[in-house]
């Protein structure tokens, strides 16, 4: 198994610790909070399972990408998204939530908006540093839990992903050595030079250490003007626990808005 690959089956098998706490049953709406990597697995995940995850992110393009994934609940965590849930549900609400700690740009309370009284809300990540108000999870009696990475559940994520449970063909894995981090360094900061289809920098990303993985989500469809406009999640792995970074690819100004596949 490939070093990109072996990190997506610690991703599912994440997916699969969180969806088996929350316990989720057929045709029950489980609102998701995070449309990353993660995010669209554990979508995915609860899709093969007969549930209906309602994915929701407070950037648009991430949803954009997740339906290309075969995610067909998506929402924008704005001001209607209790609404929009509300409609989904029938105003029941979800029956339960999933809070991606890896997502940190949406508020840690979305999951406790939008999730029914006396439900279960489940946050995994891999020991990020959150800061939550549980004043509305008391006053709607909500049970929360924190899942973390169980290695126990790797052979059953390696199945998902083999047996096709799971789809990862949108997602280009890159391996770059060491002596290739100029090069992939040069690639990045391109940006800043103003170059169509290449990615933004993120300033708080760690430096490029030996065995660094990138995980490219692929674009859908050419484009007239040659550029790209689709997200990319970058994993900069060290000798240590691996840090995600997350960057997004950018359209050229004009560019048509391009069809779904």
């Amino acid at each position: 198994v490939s070093r990109g690959l072996g990190d997506v089956y610690k991703r599912q098998a994440l997916a699969k610790a969180a969806a088996d706490k929350l316990g989720a049953k057929k045709g029950q709406h489980v609102a998701v909070v995070g449309a990353n990597l993660l995010g669209i697995l554990l979508c995915q995940l609860l899709i093969y399972q007969q549930a209906a995850p309602i994915l929701i992110d407070a950037e648009p393009e991430r949803l954009e990408f997740a339906k290309s994934c075969g995610v067909y609940y998506t929402m924008t965590a704005d001001e209607n998204l209790l609404n929009n849930v509300a409609n989904v549900t029938g105003g029941r609400l979800a029956s339960g939530a999933i809070y991606l700690a890896s997502s940190r740009r949406n508020d840690p309370s979305i999951p406790f908006s939008v999730c029914a009284q006396h439900r279960d809300v489940v946050f995994c990540g891999f020991g990020e540093k959150l800061s939550i108000d549980f004043a509305l999870p008391f006053r709607k009696q909500l049970s929360v839990y924190c899942v973390t990475h169980r290695s126990d559940n790797l052979e059953a994520a390696i199945n998902l992903v083999v047996s096709g449970a799971v789809d990862v063909s949108a997602f280009e894995f890159r391996v770059q050595k060491a002596e290739n981090a100029a090069n992939v360094l040069e690639e990045y900061s391109a940006a800043a030079r103003g170059i169509c289809g290449a990615p933004q920098v993120n300033a708080s990303a760690p430096r490029l250490q030996a065995g660094a993985y990138a995980f490219s989500r692929r674009p859908r469809g050419p484009c007239p003007r040659r550029c790209i406009k689709t997200d990319t999640e970058t994993l900069w792995s060290n000798s240590s626990r691996p840090t995600w970074t997350e960057r997004f690819w950018t359209a050229k100004k004009g560019c048509p808005k391009r069809s779904s596949p």
